[in-house]
């Protein structure tokens, strides 16, 4: 009987990738998976200890003026928090908002009775606007607030934990988390909005196929090209000879380029060497919301992430140019509070309100997707069937695909089974999910359902859960691969990309 694994023959690209968020709108993370890396310290070292074997973080309050702290450097937030559990006797279990830039810190303290008589409590902290609270579990469930703090509103805090004298504190399943929530587009007095939260006007389709890649959802313009190579959005109507622009990029977004200069050439397509291009893609915090800056004046582009500048360019003399954004085929964008701030006024042109170009026309109903079978695999009768193959055999779909949902019916005593998300590198030597003989030992046929959204494949099989894998590359041809010796009949194979 064969086990259970997953196929790693591209393990060590797809390892290294960071984990999808499929949801995004929830951010959920361990801050603490590489133990105290990432981590700033100050103080006695031996007032905190990471256990990599239980994963805890043990604190030991130190005595000082200045309590030692452990802050997690790289996230800063002016929303969200923290979740972890606190075992049984903890003593000054204190969390501290360190802001990013200036300002004074916030240290928070659970009262003595937080931390229950169980082995495990759970305790939370939360930012909302203007505030700071700290979560205890309530009695009949759920949670209550047992303290507080004030906080100024749009200061991003830096999140961790005080060890003052007297604390003697073990806590475990530290996390940190965050939901969006749909408020009113932040814009500064003297900028102009680009974006109202409810559709993607002033921002027209910059080719064909863009205009169904892109969408306002919960006061977030959000951009998923799943058929087209990419995803093209640009100002309708709008250009600017000098100008700045500003937005942010939450953590859903995996790409984003935007086309700060635009220049013709002489057979009227974009000269690609005349324009200027900025890759924010490459300097985005996957864990955090983003704070770009893209800035034109001067002679120069100049674009920045979180008070970073990632470029500063020279730029030839151009007349007033257009702006426009991509997003890569299988990638995602989820952009809001977008403003721009003319710096030459009145040497550019208004922003009009153009018919979208390029809206592709329907072609009717799409087709099913063709599969070529190999290494023996054949058809009879709509069952794919193979036995005994001397070689890896399967099946291979015709179309290539970003986010799909594959669905198929396996036969009783199947062996040697595996589904592959994206068969870009053959079905032999593409990353798989095996799929165990003794799911298929029962029943006459069973279904088996691949989901992939976009960087992430879940397998279920008779509608429980069978495996996940995190991708690398994002679009491909699905397959369904029988190593050598194995086993299979299928039947009813449907694909469907989804949205």
């Amino acid at each position: 009987m064969r086990a259970a694994v997953l196929l790693l023959a591209a393990a060590a690209a797809a390892a290294a990738a960071p984990a999808p968020q499929e949801d995004p709108w929830t951010l959920r993370f361990n801050p603490l998976r590489q133990g105290l890396q990432g981590w700033t310290r100050t103080g006695p070292d031996k007032a905190f200890a990471w256990s990599e074997a239980d994963q805890t973080l043990t604190i030991k309050g130190q005595s000082g003026r200045d309590p030692p702290r452990i802050v997690h450097a790289k996230t800063a937030w002016d929303r969200g928090g923290v979740r972890f559990q606190a075992k049984k006797g903890a003593r000054k279990v204190r969390v501290v908002l360190v802001p990013q830039g200036e300002g004074k810190p916030v240290a928070l303290e659970f009262p003595r009775d937080a931390v229950g008589a169980a082995t495990w409590t759970d305790l939370a902290m939360r930012m909302t606007k203007g505030k700071a609270s700290l979560l205890a579990a309530a009695e009949g469930g759920g949670e209550k607030e047992v303290a507080s703090a004030e906080l100024p509103d749009g200061v991003r805090y830096r999140i961790g934990f005080e060890a003052p004298s007297g604390t003697d504190a073990v806590l475990g399943l530290i996390r940190f988390e965050r939901v969006h929530e749909e408020e009113p587009q932040f814009c500064e007095p003297d900028f102009q909005p680009l974006f109202d939260g409810t559709g993607i006007a002033p921002w027209v389709a910059g080719g064909p196929g863009s205009a169904v890649s892109f969408r306002a959802e919960k006061g977030v313009l959000v951009g998923e090209p799943r058929a087209e190579d990419f995803g093209w959005l640009a100002i309708g109507g709008g250009r600017w000879t000098s100008y700045e622009l500003r937005l942010n990029a939450m953590w859903g977004t995996t790409h984003l380029d935007f086309r700060a200069v635009e220049v013709s050439g002489r057979d009227g397509k974009i000269d690609r060497f005349g324009s200027v291009h900025v890759n924010f893609t490459d300097h985005l915090d996957p864990e955090g919301v983003n704070a770009l800056v893209l800035r034109l004046a001067g002679g120069k582009v100049i674009a920045s992430v979180d008070g970073k500048q990632i470029l500063d360019a020279p730029v030839k003399e151009t007349g007033p140019t257009p702006i426009s954004f991509f997003v890569g085929r299988g990638r995602r964008c989820a952009l809001r509070d977008i403003r721009i701030k003319d710096l030459a006024p009145g040497t550019g042109s208004e922003i009009a309100q153009p018919l979208p170009r390029g809206v592709p026309k329907s072609e009717g109903p799409p087709k099913p997707a063709t599969w070529e079978g190999s290494g023996g695999v054949a058809a009879k009768d709509g069952v794919w069937s193979v036995e005994d193959a001397a070689e890896d055999a399967g099946l291979l779909c015709g179309a290539s695909l970003a986010s799909y949902e594959l669905r198929f019916s396996v036969a009783r005593g199947a062996d040697g089974l595996a589904v592959v998300p994206r068969a870009n590198r053959g079905l032999r030597r593409a990353t798989g999910l095996r799929l165990d003989a003794s799911l298929f030992a029962k029943e006459e046929w069973t279904e088996v359902v691949l989901r992939v959204v976009l960087l992430r494949a879940t397998v279920s099989v008779a509608g429980k859960e069978a495996g996940t894998l995190d991708l690398d590359v994002a679009f491909g041809p699905p397959g369904i691969r029988v190593d050598a010796g194995g086993r299979a009949r299928l039947k009813d194979l449907a694909v469907e990309a989804t949205k």
